[in-house]
């Protein structure tokens, strides 16, 4: 299905812009790519179809920090928000986690120049799945609309802040994490890992485990990620206003995403009424951040 949008450009280019094209939206600063927001579908030779995410999101310096069909995980994509557990009335019907009987169609996307210090996306994106025994006409089930706000760089540092609504658009709609221990899904960051990573949290330097854990609002994953070899990072936060839990982590040194976990492993029910509005800040930055100045940054958010 096409997408909806006007191709064009909004912006000013000694400022933010951004820059829309068939499949998604480009964002730069001083025509320095900042970041991509895929909207149409793209996948690999046919398979691990994925759509509504970013990437790449680059770096402060232009190195690109996320990662899109990684061998280890084909299925993982760049800053994503996916779901293992897709159920209708009681019976599961897809896994946007690993793009299994799902798809997405682009509604609609919008560009809103704020200011000169702020660019917004804006998107409606339905998840489509078979609900009906034997039925090759997928219905929409979910409707996830985005919000995405990149600020000007400051020094060393930029902020993008993700606002997601979910919507449910028929009766019985649920969704969860990994079906485990483990429960991991939603807001997700697959970026690039390097030898040296690190993650820290406000108490300091933390190691990550199997199971998710308690971390506080924000972590750190940095690492020899800039372009002349010396550190970088990204720094994700949670909302103070998100429906709890909003303070676990799953982390990973290698080969996998790292994801402040919500709901977990219990499903939770989606409303037709209403959305389910969960936010997210990203502080991409090179050379040193401070506990203090990111403490800073997430303390009203």
């Amino acid at each position: 299905m096409a997408l909806l949008i006007l191709m064009g450009q909004v912006g000013n280019s000694q400022h933010l812009s951004a820059t829309q094209d068939k499949d998604g939206i480009l964002v730069t600063e001083k025509g320095d790519k900042l970041l991509y927001y895929q909207l149409s579908t793209v996948d690999l030779d046919g398979q691990y179809p994925r759509a509504n995410y970013l990437h790449p999101v680059y770096g402060i310096d232009g190195e690109v920090l996320t990662e899109d069909f990684p061998k280890d995980h084909l299925h993982q994509r760049g800053v994503f928000w996916a779901w293992h557990q897709l159920y209708v009335k009681g019976q599961s019907v897809g896994d946007p986690w690993e793009t299994k009987n799902v798809e997405w169609v682009n509604k609609s996307a919008e560009i809103k120049q704020s200011s000169k210090k702020a660019i917004t996306l804006e998107a409606a994106t339905d998840l489509l799945t078979n609900i009906y025994p034997n039925s090759s006409s997928p219905k929409a089930v979910v409707r996830e609309h985005s919000v995405i706000t990149i600020y000007k760089t400051k020094k060393n540092y930029r902020i993008i802040d993700v606002e997601l609504g979910l919507q449910a658009l028929v009766e019985g709609v649920e969704i969860g994490g990994s079906d485990n221990e483990k429960g991991y899904g939603g807001f997700s960051v697959r970026m690039k890992m390097p030898e040296d990573i690190l993650f820290t949290a406000k108490e300091g330097v933390i190691e990550p485990v199997n199971l998710a854990m308690e971390a506080g609002k924000w972590v750190d994953v940095s690492g020899s990620l800039a372009v002349d070899g010396g550190n970088a990072g990204i720094v994700m936060i949670q909302s103070k206003d998100n429906p709890l839990p909003n303070d676990k982590w799953i982390l990973r040194k290698r080969t996998s995403m790292q994801n402040p976990v919500w709901p977990g492993q219990h499903r939770i029910a989606l409303s037709q009424d209403g959305s389910t509005v969960l936010k997210y800040r990203l502080i991409v930055y090179k050379g040193d951040l401070s506990a203090k100045k990111i403490e800073k940054i997430a303390k009203n958010f």
